[in-house]
């Protein structure tokens, strides 16, 4: 049985696909929109059961350069593989249906060619089947003899080998190798109990990158002040350098505030015509005065930009992440490097420098623009401390992948198979007993015996199979069957065989409609024109069917059947779905590749009557649409797909309630249309189907008694309540419902008011 699909690169729209966690089943629906790659599913598996390595060939993905590649999951551990145009072997024979073969064995074209009639050979059933169908069952009795013959053999064996399985313990077994492998799986086992501890440790946390804001620091050494005339400014300066003093430019600026009336505030002489204090008020007016205040605070602006270097705080962190590193140092090598503190302090000094030496040159010259590039000077020194930071985070990003992987590695440890697989290399020890050598000898001559009588069973089984699969008269009462039950209007008539043109014998049959033969070939054939595209399609699907009924390995064997009802008229869904029963019943597994939500929905719920058969028994799937326009598998819960809008409120409101989910915004709208979908289910024909909420509850607080929605009448204050709140977040009654905030504990509230108007029908 195909239990998984694990790779499909490069074949149709599956570009490159590792489907995890879909699981095929003995019943399995696959979902698709046409076009999407259900044929290409159809056609690998043809191509796999057929070892036809060029039907995947030809499939190959338009425009891709990668290799084909398949890797196919089938039960008890094999695996097919498609690797350089070859399949590496089959597992499971596969009938398929779909469009190949339509056009291979049944029509193509509108005709039915020499070639399609060689495919449904069939022979009259005569001495040679006779002789095929005993040969086979005296092959059969042998086998089951040889089959008996080497089970005795191997009970001999079972208590030796304990829970070892057979081919493993009878196969040459180094004894220091086991004992490595033992020692192996000891240490495995002690890593299980340390499983806890371990994935209770931490990552690493990355380090921020610093940004201190120097943008205010940059403006003020870039202001200049640059309206000061020649004169005054060369008269200030000669009286400035005359005096001599420290402080005193500054002192000579804060005096002039103190000039009332043009009198000297310390000797009291009128001021009047002095061309020396009027360049003093030239050259210290209010916008000096700012750009000196600028200035004299540069000192703050550098120490309020420099608060964002932390180093004790970055210190602790960086010790953090060597705890971590040291933590996980019995477990992982991981590849951080830890920043380079004294480095980084290094880089900050060199930073507090630059800053220190820029204001002073500013303080020095305070009316003149700073030059030099001295933005990129800070820049840098920030970027060199940054760059540690950087460093050590790339590290810390690829350091937490190997810890996760390392953790989901964790998870797949069992302790049970490990103890298991324990006791199965113990008990190889006793294996190289004389007592056990013998019993294995005995064993290996039975089961060669045993394959032997098999090889010619099946050699019987393939002879007789070719005779009865050749021998197409006996289904033409079945076949006419299942097309009187799928509605055709047509049959088929003299089945039989010829060597016309010599070569091969060929199929004969024709087909009858309204008691009417039509020509099968050729320009004027009616075939192509009296029977719909339905008709034709459904002849295959009989054909199909009827030899699948027939096959006697069918319960070994995979069916697919892609879109069944493709071209079907809907007449023939339920006779189609009870044949696909009988199918899934006899054979090994069906994969049903549909384009019909719920067409799929039916044959599941179908499939589900069957009392032999349980929900794990059936896997829905789907192809859905990826990046590029590609496709890729994922699940499908069909009942989800196929919910009704009122079904769909439902399940929003009464999954918040009970805390399945916590979805605000859909529940809150789903409210008011689950309580409208529950009034015209239980009052149809009464509401009009066009009214708002509010108009509905109106129209029952104004029913008579005679009217059957007077019934409701003591609902319409809780239902108005409830209306008040849902209709806040529908757009024809608040325009701004999108952004209206949804409280948790309100929401709950009234959903629960509104599964009770619901599930109580009365208040």
């Amino acid at each position: 049985m195909l239990e998984r699909i694990h790779q499909i690169t490069s074949v149709g729209l599956f570009q490159d696909i590792r489907p995890a966690g879909m699981s095929f089943k003995k019943m399995t629906f696959v979902y698709a929109d046409n076009g999407r790659g259900k044929s290409t599913l159809a056609s690998i598996l043809r191509s796999y059961t057929e070892l036809n390595p060029d039907i995947v060939r030809h499939r190959k993905t338009i425009g891709e350069t990668t290799p084909q590649n398949i890797h196919l999951q089938f039960s008890q551990g094999n695996r097919a593989i498609y690797d350089n145009d070859t399949w590496n072997g089959k597992y499971s024979d596969v009938h398929v249906f779909d469009l190949d073969f339509v056009d291979r064995n049944v029509y193509s074209g509108g005709e039915i060619s020499a070639s399609h009639r060689k495919r449904l050979l069939s022979f009259a059933l005569g001495s040679d089947a006779v002789a095929a169908r005993a040969a086979f069952i005296d092959a059969s009795d042998k086998a089951e003899e040889a089959k008996r013959v080497t089970r005795l053999a191997s009970e001999k064996l079972t208590v030796a080998r304990g829970n070892v399985t057979l081919a493993k313990y009878i196969k040459p077994v180094q004894e220091d190798n086991i004992q490595e492998k033992i020692a192996l799986v000891e240490s495995e086992l002690d890593l299980c109990k340390r499983i806890e501890t371990i994935r209770n440790r931490t990552g690493y946390l990355s380090l921020p990158l610093y940004a201190p804001d120097f943008s205010s620091f940059f403006s003020t050494l870039a202001a200049s002040y640059d309206s000061l005339s020649a004169g005054a400014e060369e008269v200030v300066c000669a009286h400035i350098d005359h005096i001599n003093v420290e402080g005193f430019e500054r002192w000579a600026s804060n005096g002039l505030d103190y000039i009332k009336d043009e009198y000297c505030p310390f000797c009291t002489q009128s001021l009047e015509g002095i061309e020396l204090i009027r360049y003093y008020r030239e050259r210290f007016n209010l916008a000096y005065k700012a750009l000196l205040n600028q200035v004299t605070g540069l000192d703050k602006v550098v120490a309020t930009a420099m608060r964002v270097f932390n180093l004790a705080l970055l210190e602790s962190k960086i010790e953090q992440a060597g705890l971590v590193t040291e933590n996980w140092k019995d477990c992982l090598q991981l590849p951080v490097s830890l920043p380079d503190l004294d480095k980084i302090k290094a880089s900050l000094e060199g930073l507090q420098s630059s800053l220190n030496r820029l204001t002073e040159a500013k303080k020095n010259d305070p009316l003149a623009k700073t030059q030099g590039d001295y933005e990129k000077e800070i820049a840098d020194a920030v970027t060199a401390i940054n760059d540690e930071l950087s460093i050590f985070n790339s590290g810390v990003e690829v350091a937490n992948l190997d810890i996760q992987a390392y953790k989901e590695a964790l998870e797949t440890k069992n302790e049970e198979t490990l103890r298991v697989t324990l006791s199965q290399y113990e008990a190889t020890r006793l294996r190289l007993s004389p007592e056990i050598v013998g019993f294995i000898s005995d064993y290996q001559t039975a089961k060669t015996a045993e394959v032997v009588a098999s090889e010619l069973k099946e050699t019987r089984r393939a002879e007789l199979n070719a005779i009865m699969d050749s021998t197409l008269g006996k289904y033409q009462s079945f076949i006419n069957d299942l097309l009187m039950k799928f509605g055709a209007s047509f049959r088929i008539t003299e089945i039989n065989y010829n060597y016309a043109g010599g070569g091969e014998p060929k199929s004969e049959y024709a087909i009858e409609l309204r008691g009417e033969k039509i020509s099968l070939t050729g320009e004027e054939s009616s075939f192509r024109s009296s029977l719909s595209e339905g008709d034709k399609r459904t002849l295959a699907f009989a054909f199909f069917i009827s030899v699948l009924l027939h096959d006697v390995d069918l319960e070994r064997k995979i069916v697919v059947i892609d879109d069944p009802m493709c071209s079907l008229d809907n007449h023939r869904r339920n006779h189609t779905i009870t044949i696909i029963k009988q199918i899934y019943l006899r054979s090994l597994q069906v994969i049903i590749l549909a384009h019909d939500l719920f067409f799929i929905r039916t044959m599941r719920d179908e499939f589900l009557k069957i009392p032999a058969t349980q929900m794990q028994d059936i896997s829905t799937l789907r192809i859905v649409n990826i990046a590029g326009d590609f496709s890729s598998l994922d699940k499908l819960d069909i009942d989800l797909e196929c919910e009704s809008p009122y079904y769909k409120n439902h399940r929003l409101v009464s999954g918040f309630a009970d805390g399945a989910h916590h979805q605000l915004h859909d529940t809150a709208v789903a409210i008011r249309p689950l309580l409208e979908g529950y009034l015209h289910r239980r009052f149809p024909g009464q509401i009009s189907p066009g009214n708002l909420f509010g108009e509905v509850v109106a129209q029952i607080a104004q029913a008579q008694p005679s009217d059957p929605l007077f019934f409701a009448k003591s609902l319409v204050p809780e239902l108005n309540e409830i209306n008040n709140y849902a209709g806040r977040y529908h757009h024809d009654t608040n325009p701004q419902a999108s952004s209206e905030p949804i409280t948790p504990g309100e929401l709950m509230s009234y959903s629960r008011r509104a599964l009770n108007v619901i599930y109580r029908g009365n208040i």
